[in-house]
């Protein structure tokens, strides 16, 4: 009988490196007066300052990108981790 192999889904983005800055000059590029994350309180932080229709392009093209930036430096152990 064939050992079946395991699998692990990670998020990437906030897990494996800090989606908030990127996230926050895409949004910044659609509308200069978009808060700093250190000021994101509520999920809907976005709402007075671009579409959901935006919204929801800046995400994925960060998404379609994400493997361009660099990681957390704890990045490494923590999939080492996941492969044992």
């Amino acid at each position: 009988m064939q050992r079946q192999k395991r699998r692990i889904i990670v998020d990437i983005d906030n897990t494996l490196w800090d989606l908030s800055p990127v996230l926050w000059e895409h949004l910044k590029a659609l509308n200069p007066k978009m808060p700093e994350p250190s000021e994101w309180n509520d999920w809907d932080f976005w709402e007075n300052y671009v579409s959901i229709k935006d919204l929801y392009q800046v995400l994925e093209d960060i998404h379609m990108q994400q493997d361009q930036h660099l990681p957390y430096p704890e990045s490494k152990h923590f999939l080492q981790d996941l492969k044992e």
